[in-house]
């Protein structure tokens, strides 16, 4: 059997079209900008540092909670200094 054409994968599939519909009609706006980058590094940090404090028996509510508290002082910052 040889491969379908994509408009006969299309014609086989139409829920495969949607998607492609969907993200070219999409309008730009704040929420559909993709993810807030400019802290990304910090946050991941803060979660890798939570993980490995898991790892080490201490409370997930306890150290999820202090990489949330990092995140945000990262976005505040953040925020302050693009103002």
């Amino acid at each position: 059997m040889y491969p379908l054409r994509k408009l006969e994968l299309h014609n086989k599939l139409p829920q495969l079209k949607a998607s492609i519909e969907q993200l070219q009609e999409t309008i730009p706006s704040s929420a559909t900008q993709g993810a807030f980058m400019s802290v990304f590094p910090e946050s991941r940090q803060q979660v890798v540092t939570a993980m490995e404090n898991m790892f080490q028996r201490t409370e997930p509510e306890a150290v999820l909670e202090q990489a949330v508290e990092g995140t945000n002082r990262a976005i505040e910052l953040y925020n302050r200094s693009n103002q």
